[in-house]
């Protein structure tokens, strides 16, 4: 009798602490994330618009992609009407003709088919030029344990910078004996190291960034994922292009101080001027 009326009281406070619980969340609220960077002497475009998704449902990156917005961009005086690039994935100005210039402000407005409206400006950083390049062809290093260095590359400053974003991306990860004189058939492969423990993850991604407060640098062996043909770029990038790359790299969370969109969408619209060029890193064994 005992033992059932303490099961009793078992149940009877299970159903009252089960009671007290909220209520689990049904509704969805969606968010919008803007991407949009402009590069000084390339084509206005590259503006992407993200829509967020439920975690009730299993997550589709193409179902995120906003296609019907009315996206306008304007500087002094002129107003530049963009479309949607199926390719790419991205909106982008028709007349390729019309290139973005340095030190000048441009005016980003979003209008969504809810009536939804986000705002962005940016001024665009100065353009410099390479001092040292990186060279045509690099040597990976024989001896991976000391991995000197004999490459450095520089650059002109951009007064209108104070940090600079190195990005390098191998361009034919499938391809190597072709650049090589005389060709072969021989193919590209990683550069593998001993503590990469989940390769399929840190291979995953094949661009590595760097963030540099100088304008010289040596050659770090670390930044090429794959040997063969990479390319090497430096970004002078504006205030509000740098504030969203260090929240992607370095945060893991949005951060509205580091967002640079109104009306009540996460993101940025920024700007960079950019120089890169191209080295072929030699394999240090067949």
């Amino acid at each position: 009798m005992t033992k059932y009326i303490i099961s009793s009281l078992l149940v009877l406070l299970s159903i009252i602490f089960i009671g007290c619980e909220d209520t689990a969340p049904t509704e969805f609220k969606q968010d919008y994330v803007v991407e949009g960077l402009l590069i000084v002497g390339e084509p206005i475009g590259n503006i992407k618009i993200l829509a967020t998704q439920s975690l009730r449902d299993s997550f589709v990156y193409a179902n995120s992609i906003v296609r019907d917005a009315k996206i306008t961009i304007t500087s002094e005086g002129k107003s530049f009407e963009l479309e949607f690039d199926t390719k790419n994935q991205t909106y982008v100005y028709a007349d390729k003709n019309e290139l973005v210039k340095e030190l000048t402000e441009y005016q980003l407005k979003i209008k969504l088919t809810d009536g939804k409206v986000f705002t962005g400006r940016t001024f665009t950083p100065k353009t410099f030029e390479w001092i040292e390049a990186s060279p045509d062809y690099l040597q990976y290093p024989k001896d991976t344990i000391k991995l000197p260095s004999d490459y450095d590359v520089s650059w002109t400053k951009a007064d209108t910078t104070k940090f600079y974003i190195l990005r390098i991306v191998p361009l034919d990860t499938l391809n190597y004996g072709k650049y090589l004189n005389p060709q072969t058939e021989e193919l590209n492969r990683r550069i593998m190291r001993p503590w990469i423990r989940k390769p399929e993850y840190y291979f995953r991604e094949l661009t590595n960034w760097s963030f540099l407060p100088t304008t010289n640098v040596p050659v770090v062996w670390n930044s090429f994922k794959w040997f063969g043909l990479n390319e090497v770029a430096v970004f002078a990038p504006d205030a509000n292009f740098l504030n969203w790359t260090l929240q992607t790299f370095f945060t893991h969370e949005l951060v509205d101080l580091l967002s640079s969109v109104d009306g009540g969408a996460y993101g940025y619209f920024g700007s960079a001027t950019m120089i890169k060029d191209t080295s072929f890193v030699l394999k240090n064994q067949p």
